[in-house]
């Protein structure tokens, strides 16, 4: 860690005294600046100082005597961006920080500009004082110009120090070297530690693994450094929040799952709680596992950020709120219940947005930063005799099929009314209709299919033909557009090996229905039910286990460009997406109360979620494609692109 800069001066006499590491370069640059003042006649003094080419910050302690009154400080942005200039008006320091969130208007008379957010500490005669400073980015000089005011000379010498100082904690504080070093040296626990976390199994379907798997959550972020990690309890299974305060200018909200979907070890080639490391070629060494992508494999990559951080001697960038849930792979039905807790909104407040840790990239590498999700309704539809007043009321041999009605085949025919002949097109009765493609939206849609293999696409899902036919283009546009009626499985009577001639007295529907933009779940639902009653089916139980409405998130949102900057600056060229057509309950971040812009982000791939074989790369055999380490420092990079 960097050891603090002191910086003292007296008014009227040109002598400071700096101390920074044991480095000269300040006094270097004192000296360069007192020689330009002494062989000058101009009432003004400028010097040139390098910047540290990364957006860090940097702790720094001032002594109460450093006086900068009237000094102007401009920093040179690039062509695309306005200079920061801030007029110190009778304070002993000031700081100022990009991106610009506002227009603020500093000082008074001839030195007034119009420029960046700037702060002005005014508490003149406190014995120390703590700054959080931000370099931006993309400067590389900063000009110190000292004014036709009282005492101009020492603040040149103090201004001039100041920068200097800043320059050089920087470079040793944020040295992105250091973390990356650290994250190699950390790989094999990292990835120990995903594997410990595969083992400890949670699916809320089968109420397997509460409360464990809340506080082996809760476990794991407290040993990535959050301060405080607290069990919630709801009407269903718990949650963790956490928080990890920095002591930084800005705060992240962090969306985490720690419950995975079913499975049978029968259909897997790897046992799926094992997390062994094969080889899968041509990707390269792959870990196996249920949660593996979704979500455990780059939430753990995440985690291992915040050990690599904090391990590099280095201080995070922003403070971070943490809501974990153990519910999401049934339709999150209480998360409202956890967002909402005052503690917790209180500390998303403070938020700037919320983001998902995910595997972003795909086969070929390309990377699609979505802006928003599809809702989801998640129900079952249960035809019995009992319920129907027909049929059986229990299972029965099948040869009295010829006088006793089926409830199988009730359900069925129920079934058959929700959708056209082909399933394609949803036919429920007064149905909320889906929000057309903006034209804004198709150009996204476009874009990527002209970057995106479709050849690559079918591979992944290992299918054949679009509906319809479609070409690859309109396929994405229908993925984008449309709301689906989706049969997840159908059961009912013997399932076993061999025949088992009855007439089965209960048949269930387990049915997903995704939404899209202006569509809400609780008009869904009502039309579903309406629909059924009214073509005498009403008897069929409709039994939602959990849902939410869509979400959507602006490309001018922080959140977002800071995920694009990041993918540009590891040399990608991330493409923009409608939604993902998947569901997340995002909608308790973009919605009331809170209104956070919400995302996803992280380098890295895997595939298999839900299915057998689940996967996420550790050691990428595609120099396209990130493997563990990549995708952990990609977060590091995240986390310091959202402090800027």
């Amino acid at each position: 860690m960097t050891s603090p800069i002191s910086l003292r001066c007296r008014l009227g006499s040109p002598r400071i005294a700096a101390r920074s590491c044991g480095d000269n370069s300040i006094r270097n640059v004192l000296f360069d600046v007192a020689t330009e003042y002494l062989h000058s006649a101009s009432s003004s003094i400028a010097c040139d100082l390098p910047l540290h080419p990364r957006n860090e910050t940097i702790e720094l302690f001032f002594s109460h005597t450093v006086l900068l009154k009237g000094v102007v400080v401009r920093v040179n942005g690039d062509r695309s961006q306005r200079d920061d200039i801030a007029v110190v008006q009778n304070a002993d320091v000031f700081s100022f920080s990009r991106p610009l969130q506002q227009r603020s208007e500093i000082g008074s008379g001839a030195g007034r500009r119009q420029g960046g957010h700037a702060t002005i500490l005014r508490r003149y005669g406190e014995q120390l004082k703590r700054l959080y400073y931000h370099l931006p980015r993309c400067n590389d000089r900063a000009e110190v110009i000292a004014m036709k005011t009282f005492g101009h000379f020492i603040c040149a010498l103090a201004a001039a120090a100041l920068f200097a100082a800043i320059h050089d904690a920087s470079s040793a504080e944020n040295d992105p070297a250091d973390i990356k070093a650290e994250i190699t040296k950390r790989h094999d626990e990292a990835v120990k530690r995903l594997q410990d976390w595969i083992g400890q199994v949670s699916i809320a379907a089968e109420d397997r693994g509460y409360p464990e798997g809340a506080e082996y959550m809760a476990k794991l972020a407290r040993d990535a450094g959050f301060q405080q990690a607290t069990v919630i309890n709801t009407d269903g299974k718990p949650g963790v929040f956490a928080t990890l305060d920095a002591g930084a200018p800005k705060t992240v909200g962090l969306y985490f799952m720690y419950d995975v979907k079913q499975f049978d070890p029968a259909e897997w080639t790897s046992p799926p709680t094992e997390a062994r490391i094969v080889d899968k070629p041509p990707l390269g060494k792959v870990i196996v596992g249920r949660g593996a992508v979704n979500q455990k494999g780059p939430e753990a990559a995440f985690l291992a950020a915040l050990h690599a951080i904090r391990g590099a001697g280095k201080k995070m960038p922003v403070n971070l709120v943490m809501v974990a849930e153990g519910e999401e792979e049934i339709g999150s039905p209480h998360i409202p219940q956890l967002v909402r807790r005052p503690e917790v909104l209180a500390a998303l407040k403070k938020c700037g947005g919320v983001f998902m840790p995910s595997a972003s990239q795909d086969l070929d590498g390309v990377v699609t930063v979505s802006l928003g999700a599809k809702g989801v309704i998640e129900l079952e539809l249960v035809s019995s005799g009992e319920k129907w007043g027909r049929g059986p009321g229990k299972d029965i041999h099948s040869s009295l099929k010829a006088m006793v009605d089926s409830p199988a085949w009730h359900l069925v025919k129920a079934l058959n009314t929700l959708v056209s002949d082909d399933g394609n097109e949803i036919k429920i009765e007064n149905y909320p209709k889906p929000r057309p493609l903006s034209a804004e939206e198709k150009a996204m849609i476009t874009s990527v299919s002209k970057v995106r293999s479709e050849a690559q696409a079918k591979k992944l899902f290992s299918v054949q033909h679009w509906i319809n036919d479609l070409p690859w283009e309109q396929a994405n546009e229908r993925l984008e557009s449309q709301p689906t009626v989706n049969i997840e499985g159908l059961v009912g009577g013997y399932t076993g090996p061999g025949g088992k001639t009855i007439l089965p007295h209960r048949a269930v529907a387990k049915i997903d229905m995704r939404l899209v933009p202006d569509m809400k779940a609780a008009d869904a639902l009502a039309a579903l039910k309406a629909h059924l009653a009214k073509r005498g089916f009403g008897d069929i139980e409709v039994n939602m286990t959990g849902g939410y409405d869509p979400t959507s998130t602006s490309a001018d949102s922080a959140l977002i460009k800071a995920q694009t900057a990041t993918y540009k600056n590891s040399g990608i060229d991330p493409l923009l997406w409608p939604r993902n057509a998947g569901s997340y309950p995002g909608y308790v971040f973009t919605g009331e109360p809170v209104k956070l812009p919400a995302g996803h982000f992280g380098l890295g791939h895997g595939s298999g979620a839900h299915a057998p074989d689940e996967y996420y790369i550790i050691e990428s055999a595609n120099p396209k494609i990130q493997g563990f380490d990549g995708a952990v420092m990609s977060f590091v990079e995240y986390l310091y692109e959202l402090a800027k």
